[in-house]
């Protein structure tokens, strides 16, 4: 016994409780002091925004940074809404000026942000305003905002291109819900491959799984507070959407939502999918109550990353490489961090606490696979046996156990993980 116990010890998986820090960058100093809109591409290439038409960008990982303005000889008062890149030289923006009129406009740059090239097909009328743009290859891209209306109204705009940006056209009425809301809210932009979502006004999900071309509405069960929302998935199924502090959850796409009561410190301003894992991070712009979070069972729990720093957007280009945009200052996810890096690259690992315990263990999963717990006494004796909840917590009561030494073993599929855990 003693010889299986040690095999089956060189399978334990390391959990992580380290608290993870945000590294300022030496990014440049802009004029107007705030950067957000992070378009994380590698581990390698990032971009990101300020409001006041400057892009800045970094192809070193972070170690430099360097600052290009954007000219619109039209708009003097426009701002950049959004950017979306494809490695080092290739980036779309928006530029946008909201006044009695809105206008808008999207630009491109294949020279790494040196020149920027107005495409011209896209928003040709006034009473346009773009908020969000994004390319899933180098032809296909789209671009969502909301357009004036009869009525002194707006209604959702989307528009599409298959070349590049050469040519955009808006998606017909027909493609569209049949109710399309006034506008859709801020920070609510969510893909995975060819698979776009977005919230609206009315605080439905929209959906397209061919690249903008038709969409679908789905009710998020979410109720009116304000109009910043948050939107984020970790695959095709599998999402968060969050409004003021309300959290839903779902398992089907977006089809169906589910409400969800975290514990443990949730920020409800921004949240974000952390790619190749089924993790999350959830962050506040707000100075007064600032922070970040990281959830690893679909939002139920949220286990602190800081409560210091405030954050305007936050983006991960791979398990260890994300950067967050705040007032004066980029910070870059610390390549010293190396407890949440490990829980980060491990989507396969579980956490198991408190160990040492008083006789109540928590197990908390890193993904929705399902799995089984077994703990065993020193002499091989299985004492307990249930299966595991693939989307929260997972409470083992051994009080009535003796003190002393057990062991764990986590199954799933044809895997099994064994950790070593004391009861005191």
């Amino acid at each position: 016994m003693k010889k299986t116990l040690s095999i089956l010890l060189t399978a334990i998986v390391a959990v992580s409780t380290a608290q993870a820090q945000w590294v300022s960058q030496n990014s440049p100093n802009l004029p107007n002091t705030m950067l957000y809109e992070v378009e994380a591409v590698d581990a390698n290439v990032t971009w990101a925004a300020s409001p006041f038409m400057e892009v800045v960008k970094t192809t070193d990982g972070g170690l430099t940074w360097k600052s290009y303005p954007v000219v619109d000889p039209v708009f003097t008062s426009a701002s950049i809404t959004s950017v979306t890149a494809l490695n080092a030289n290739t980036a779309w923006i928006v530029v946008a000026e909201m006044g009695q009129t809105n206008f808008s406009r999207i630009y491109r740059t294949t020279d790494g942000g040196t020149t920027w090239q107005h495409q011209p097909t896209a928003y040709t009328n006034p009473g346009s305003y773009g908020e969000y743009i994004h390319f899933f290859d180098p032809n296909n891209g789209l671009a969502i905002g909301f357009a004036s209306a009869p009525g002194n109204t707006t209604k959702t705009e989307i528009l599409t291109t298959s070349d590049g940006g050469t040519t955009w056209s808006q998606v017909p009425a027909a493609n569209m819900p049949a109710a399309p809301s006034a506008d859709v809210l801020y920070n609510t932009l969510a893909t995975v491959g060819n698979t776009v979502w977005v919230m609206d006004f009315d605080f439905n999900i929209l959906k397209s799984v061919d690249k903008g071309l038709t969409w679908t509405s789905a009710s998020s069960g979410l109720t009116f507070s304000n109009l910043e929302g948050s939107l984020a998935f970790t695959d095709a199924n599998n999402g968060l959407a969050g409004l003021n502090g309300q959290l839903r959850r779902t398992t089907d796409g977006g089809a169906t939502w589910m409400t969800v009561t975290p514990t443990g410190p949730f920020f409800p301003f921004r949240i974000i999918a952390i790619p190749g894992t089924s993790s999350y991070i959830s962050s506040n712009r707000d100075r007064n109550n600032p922070g970040s979070s990281i959830s690893h069972d679909h939002g139920n729990t949220w286990i602190l990353l800081e409560n210091t720093m405030s954050h305007l957007d936050m983006e991960f280009a791979d398990a260890t490489t994300g950067y967050s945009a705040g007032f004066a200052v980029m910070r870059k996810f610390g390549s010293n961090i190396s407890g949440i890096k490990k829980e980060l690259s491990m989507a396969g690992s579980y956490a198991i606490f408190p160990n040492p315990s008083p006789g109540t263990l928590q197990v908390l999963p890193a993904s929705d696979k399902p799995y089984t717990i077994e703990v065993y006494d020193v002499t091989g004796n299985r004492i307990n046996r249930q299966t595991g909840n693939r989307f929260g917590k997972t409470q083992l009561d051994l009080g009535k156990e003796k003190k002393g030494i057990y062991m764990l073993h986590i199954i799933t599929g044809n895997q099994r993980f064994v950790k070593k855990v004391v009861l005191q």
